[in-house]
């Protein structure tokens, strides 16, 4: 999470990155091309992994795909800067011979202008068991929070961040589904993504982020 600040913070709300298309600015709510392959990529993510999951996570999964608005295909809002995407431990390489350890991360196709806790959500939602996560992740994102604030960012109270953090559970779905169904298929493959699936559901479900789905 800390390396996810020094991600964010220097680009925080960033007027200078709009507009530039390789960073890709969606721009009209549920009109963003992810939205549609969302859709039709569900029903053989469904036929392919439901059997793996709960009645719940099915219908949260589903749920997302027949929805109007909402996350995870939202147009760029305030706040925003560049996220990785992809931020989860498969692809970060950390340097433990060091004290703190040290986290590069690897995997930049993603990179865009998005919801910075989208990203931590994602991250949490994807890292950390179900039972490990509700014990921890309040304090985890508040210790992300305090970082933006020492890095300089303001005007970004706790229950903004705290709010922005439940609707970034969602953030999950679209890789999860998407890429599921994109790539080549691997018996690895399938575990990583039925373990995905279960944890960034559950997640959502836990923080009642349903809510925020039209």
């Amino acid at each position: 999470m800390r390396e996810l600040v020094g991600l964010h913070a220097p680009s925080w709300c960033d007027a200078t990155l709009r507009g530039i298309d390789w960073l890709g600015e969606a721009d009209a709510a549920w009109t963003d091309p992810d939205a549609e392959l969302y859709r039709a990529q569900l029903p053989g993510f469904l036929d392919r992994f439901g059997a793996r999951l709960d009645a719940e996570s099915r219908r949260i999964i589903a749920r997302v795909g027949a929805a109007t608005s909402g996350p995870p295909f939202l147009p760029l809002a305030t706040p925003f800067a560049l996220v990785h995407v992809d931020y989860r431990l498969d692809n970060l390489l950390i340097d433990d011979r060091v004290d703190p350890p040290r986290v590069t991360a690897v995997d930049w196709q993603t990179v865009g202008l998005g919801s910075p806790l989208a990203d931590v959500a994602y991250f949490l939602g994807a890292g950390l068991e179900p039972e490990v996560r509700r014990g921890a992740e309040e304090s985890i994102v508040r210790d992300y929070h305090r970082g933006l604030t020492t890095a300089g960012v303001g005007d970004y109270a706790w229950p903004a961040c705290w709010t922005d953090y439940r609707r970034g559970a969602f953030a999950g779905f679209r890789i999860t589904v998407v890429a599921s169904m994109i790539v080549q298929q691997t018996e690895r493959g399938d575990e990583m993504f039925t373990v995905m699936a279960r944890r960034h559901s559950r997640h959502a479900l836990d923080l009642g982020a349903e809510e925020f789905l039209g």
